[in-house]
């Protein structure tokens, strides 16, 4: 990669707050080889994601936010970076969610050069990410649900809300949802989900009703909502504001987990469903699943017997 590409590559990934403070990095490179070449390194990786593992929008810019940072940083390689190096760069990131981000980005890719043979192992091998707080963030409790629906003005905005509970689904999954993709006999939707999975939702009879009664007086042509994705989450804040209930595709997801947990659904079952790549966020959820929960779902093992 030349010179004028890697400029070009830093123009796309960095975010205007940091555009000049990187621009000014690469061009006072020691080593402008070394600044290229990482750069390089790192548009192949997102090229290798997009292809083999449907990389979207949203995953793309998080790398874009994160990796680049990273590159310019070093007065290295990419490939010779040691795990001291790493966290030498962390110790300059501020904010302790911004600081984990970058570390999840920099393991992510260091995973990737290991499988694809440029290096032997990983220097984020057992390494331990920065810890995190873990606080219990906001949810709306089934009755705060039945509000949310009540107060939807819509048969289309009452079946977002009443599939986003039933379902889990992300707000990306959410809006490609297209006619095709609805299995009414078994009330099931399947969508096209993060890391180019395919996860299928089970939905509610009260949520055909409300899809049947929107699909009665609209016609799809693309996804069956007629809005976008912003116009999801605008419809979702004004919902909010007016009852004062946290309303958002991710509180609705964090409710179903629980909820989901609670009634008994096996881990794995909730990973499936959801779409998670493993378990650990499904653990953070079960963690809100106290033994009050836990006990009205034991059975004694010498009941029987």
């Amino acid at each position: 990669m030349k010179k004028d590409e890697a400029v070009t590559l830093l123009e796309a990934v960095a975010s205007l707050a940091r555009l000049e403070r990187a621009t000014h990095c690469l061009e006072g490179s020691k080593n402008e080889a070394i600044t290229v070449n990482n750069l390089n390194l790192v548009a192949q990786y997102i090229a290798s994601r997009k292809t083999e593992r449907g990389l979207t929008n949203k995953g793309e810019q998080w790398i874009k936010g994160t990796l680049p940072r990273f590159a310019l940083a070093l007065n290295k390689g990419l490939l010779t970076v040691t795990r001291d190096d790493i966290r030498d760069f962390l110790s300059t990131v501020n904010g302790t969610w911004y600081k984990h981000s970058h570390f999840r980005a920099i393991r992510a890719f260091y995973n990737w050069l290991q499988r694809e043979s440029r290096i032997k192992i990983s220097p984020c091998h057992n390494m331990q990410p920065p810890k995190t707080p873990k606080p219990i963030l906001p949810r709306p409790t089934i009755p705060e649900l039945q509000k949310l629906v009540e107060q939807a003005h819509s048969p289309r905005n009452k079946a977002i809300v009443s599939l986003l509970v039933d379902t889990g689904f992300r707000r990306e999954e959410l809006i490609d949802i297209k006619l095709s993709d609805i299995d009414w006999e078994s009330r099931t939707v399947r969508v096209w989900g993060k890391g180019a999975k395919e996860p299928v939702g089970k939905f509610s009879d009260t949520t055909e009703r409300y899809l049947r009664e929107h699909l009665a007086t609209y016609r799809p042509n693309g996804n069956i909502w007629g809005i976008n994705y912003n116009g999801i989450g605008s419809m979702l804040k004004r919902l909010e504001q007016a009852t004062g209930i946290t309303c958002n595709p991710h509180s609705f997801r964090r409710t179903w987990a629980i909820e989901s947990i609670k009634a008994g659904v096996n881990l794995l079952d909730v990973q499936v469903l959801g779409g998670w790549e493993d378990l650990e966020m499904v653990k953070r959820y079960a963690r809100e699943v106290n033994s009050e929960d836990a006990i009205s779902r034991y059975k004694p093992l010498m009941q029987s017997l």
